[in-house]
């Protein structure tokens, strides 16, 4: 077919070419520009043994293992700073993604009570304490209870794995002013 001299077919051709290229051109550089070094930074973080990055509902997931044993508050630190730095648009979740392990899963059922409890109340050392006893009357004695403004964050080390949670929980704080509301 042809009109005013120009052959439709191969205009159509060239253009859904031309749109093929752009759209794998646009996939390649998302992999190797932007995925691919997040990455491997994350990778080269110490306690990370393996890093998977998923999409999920047009958000990017990052689903991590890590190593038995190591400092999770900080090593899970360094890996969100990391994640909030990249060029990935639209980020999703850090997934901790722990090996099985039914007497640590056990263990943790019984005490995310005093956990979610402590968060709850705000009653954090209380929540240290109900934590402490829980672990003490199981098998395993090495377990690690940080807290900062967004997150609960707790470590129960095995043999040979580690169960690793972040707990989050929104905090807003409120100040309210005495009196008339007048400062001066």
């Amino acid at each position: 077919m042809e009109f005013k001299g120009v052959k439709i077919n191969i205009v159509a051709i060239v253009i859904l070419l031309v749109l093929i290229s752009f759209f794998v051109g646009q996939h390649f550089y998302k992999v190797y520009n932007i995925d691919k070094p997040i990455k491997e930074e994350i990778a080269g973080v110490d306690g990370v043994k393996e890093v998977e990055m998923v999409n999920k509902d047009g958000k990017m997931d990052m689903i991590l293992s890590l190593d038995p044993a190591i400092d999770f508050y900080h090593v899970y630190k360094e890996i969100e700073g990391i994640f909030a730095d990249s060029k990935i648009n639209d980020k999703g979740s850090i997934i901790i993604k722990n090996e099985s392990n039914s007497d640590l899963d056990n263990v943790y059922y019984r005490l995310h009570y005093a956990i979610y409890e402590g968060i709850k109340t705000s009653k954090f050392v209380t929540m240290e304490e109900n934590v402490a006893e829980v672990v003490e009357e199981s098998e395993f004695t090495d377990y690690k209870l940080w807290i900062d403004n967004e997150a609960v964050y707790f470590q129960l080390n095995g043999d040979k794995t580690s169960l690793y949670k972040k707990i989050p929980y929104n905090k807003t704080i409120t100040v309210h002013t005495e009196g008339g509301g007048s400062n001066g």
